[in-house]
C-alpha cells in the first residue's frame, strides 16, 4: 500500500523505452521529491500532510513519463526511496 502512495507521490513509471529522458527537465515548482517520499511513509499517522500528498499527486500527474523516470532516479540518488 505504501508504495502505491510513494508512486502516485513522486510519479509512476512505465518500463516504456521509447520514452527519452535526455533533454526533458522537470517543471518548477513541484513539492521536493524528498518531501513527497517522506510524508508518503506517513500515510496512516497524525503527522501524514494530505495538503502535501495532493500537490505532489497533482505535479507527478503533469510529468511526462520521462520526467516520472527522471523523479524517480532523483529520489533514489537522493536516498529518500
Amino acid at each position: 500500500m505504501l508504495s502505491f502512495f510513494v508512486f502516485l507521490a513522486i510519479g509512476s513509471v512505465d518500463d516504456d523505452s521509447s520514452s527519452s529522458s535526455s533533454g526533458t527537465s522537470l517543471p518548477s515548482g513541484g513539492p521536493d521529491v524528498c518531501d513527497c517520499t517522506r510524508n508518503a511513509a506517513k500515510i496512516g499517522t497524525y503527522a501524514f500532510d494530505q495538503s502535501l500528498q495532493s500537490r505532489c499527486e497533482n505535479y507527478s500527474y503533469r510529468l511526462t513519463e520521462s520526467q516520472k523516470r527522471q523523479r524517480v532516479n532523483q529520489a533514489i540518488n537522493r536516498g529518500c526511496l
